[in-house]
């Protein structure tokens, strides 16, 4: 059986592929295939199981049962699978997202350099912990 990353790998040629046959357009993977993948890879990394149904708000729970996890993926800006951007406490970002401007949407976006530097405040014991 293949490995996800050999799909991954197939799935980026292909866009490559496209890119260049269609130079005006990017073929950027995004949506639920990326949703998917990124929650397929954080369960392989992370000691965590993903959630059987959903459920709003957190996408798997620790598999020592204490912290609800919530996975967002992306494939823009070249991020390479696996890689962690924040692993922490939803608060954290709350909280930093307290003082600033509420959007009309309610969806905030964050960008990657924000998301890493709010991982510095995070302690050791607060992170979901990598499989061993």
């Amino acid at each position: 059986m293949k490995e996800i990353e050999k799909f991954i790998g197939d799935l980026l040629a292909i866009v490559k592929e496209l890119k260049s046959l269609y130079p005006k357009k990017e073929f950027t993977l995004d949506g639920k295939l990326v949703g998917d993948i990124g929650e397929v890879l954080t369960e392989k990394h992370y000691d965590i199981s993903l959630n059987t149904k959903l459920i709003k708000h957190y996408d798997a729970i620790s598999n020592d049962g204490k912290q609800q996890v919530q996975i967002k993926a992306t494939m823009k800006n070249s991020l390479t699978f696996p890689v962690e951007i924040f692993n922490g406490p939803g608060q954290i970002i709350a909280d930093y997202l307290r003082d600033h401007m509420k959007p009309k949407t309610n969806l905030h976006n964050l960008s990657v350099a924000i998301l890493q530097d709010l991982n510095k405040k995070v302690n050791s014991y607060q992170r979901v912990k990598s499989r061993k």
